[in-house]
This record gives C-alpha cells, structure tokens and sequence, in this order.
C-alpha cells in the first residue's frame, strides 16, 4: 500500500499585499495632509506681500514729505499737484486754524473779520457756497501793509468751533482787482473749493515736500522750492 502525502498548501503573498495597502493609505493621508498645509501656509506670503506693499507706499509718502496738519493747509498743498499752479506773478499762501475762540453756531463771515479786523471797507468781492459738510466763505479783501494797499484772496469755514482759513496774498493794490488777478484767483478757487475736499472727519490726502521758504512756498516766477 503506497503511503499517501496530502498536498503542500503554500503561503500566500497576503502580507506584502498588505503592506502595499498600508502604504498607498498612508501616501493618500500624506498627500492630503500636505494639501492642508500649504491651504494654511499659503496665505501666510500673500498677507506678508500685502503688507509689504502697503509699508513701501507708507514709507515713499513719508521720505522727505509732509503731512498736512489741519484742512486749509491741505488745500494750500493741492496747489502744488500736477500740473502744479503757476501764474505769472508772486502769490503767497498760508493757512490757519483759530481753535475755540467762536461759538459753534457762528457764521464763518462774522468769525473771520473778528480774526482777521477787518469790515465792510475791506472787503472788495465776497460770496458763500456749501461745499460738502461746511459752509464756505470767499472774500476778495484790500489790507494796508508796508507797500501800501494789498489785495488778498481769503477762504473761510467754520468746524465746530473753529476758524479755518486759506490765505492768498497778491503783489496787486489799489481799489479794485486786476484781471489777472480775478483770472488766478479763480483758478485757485477751481482747485480747492470741491466738495470731496470739505468731509468732515477727514482731510485730502495730499503730500508736500520741505521748502526753504517754509511749509509753504510762494507760487509763480522766481521761488526756488
């Protein structure tokens, strides 16, 4: 009688199938804990580029320019934007902010000839307009000085109560304008009396650089800035 074997049963691969398995697993995991990152990493270069932009623009504004501190003296400043205002003769302008001497509901003509001393003598042209938040007075106004009369173009608002003033001083005297005065005058008053420059709560974003005359330069012919 022949001896009889069973057959062999041999191992199957079922292992390294397994860690096959395991590791496709762990390279999807992989992956898409790799996408996770970058979704919180990435945004982290744009924020820092962003603020790098705003920084330099900050900083361009800031190297050798000045801010306005007050209203009228931003509008003085957006004279000096191009095309920058360049008449013919000499003008030179200042501003002003007279804090809490006027009552809130003073209008601006009585607060500026307390201020300014000046009456109905004075003045040769003047006119009120609303301009955005603010009640805007224009006068054209003649005032004794060294080389005699003067003529100087004056505009004035209240906030609160404050006085605010831009000041215009023209080489022009006698009792009456010039028509080139009445003509830069004009011009002057075309550049800053425009509503967006009268918000309450906020000023023209305007920018100027130092001069040797001071804040601000003298306009027209001959001034070295």
């Amino acid at each position: 009688m022949s001896d009889f074997r069973p057959p062999r049963l041999l191992a199957t691969a079922r292992p390294a199938v397994a860690r096959t398995s395991a590791a496709r697993v762990a390279a999807v995991h992989g992956a898409r804990a790799s996408r996770r990152a970058w979704l919180v990493v990435l945004p982290v270069p744009i924020a820092l580029f962003v603020f790098g932009l705003v920084t330099m623009q900050l900083w361009s504004l800031s190297i050798g320019q000045i801010a306005p501190r007050h209203r009228a003296e931003a509008l003085c400043f957006v004279l000096e934007r191009p095309p920058a205002f360049a008449p013919p003769m000499r003008v030179e302008p200042s501003s002003a902010l007279i804090r809490g001497r006027f009552g809130r509901d003073t209008p601006a003509l009585v607060a500026m000839q307390e201020a300014m001393h000046v009456g109905p003598s004075n003045i040769l042209r003047q006119w009120v307009q609303r301009l955005g938040d603010f009640d805007v007075e224009v006068l054209w106004l003649r005032l004794p000085g060294r080389d005699g009369d003067g003529h100087w173009l004056v505009v004035g608002w209240m906030e609160g109560s404050d006085l605010a003033l831009c000041n215009f001083r023209f080489p022009g005297t006698g009792p009456e304008l010039s028509m080139d005065e009445v003509r830069w005058g004009d011009e002057i008053l075309d550049r800053i009396l425009r509503p967006q420059y009268f918000r309450a709560g906020s000023l023209p974003l305007v920018r100027l650089a130092p001069s040797t005359h001071g804040v601000l330069p003298p306009l027209g012919p001959a001034t070295a800035k």
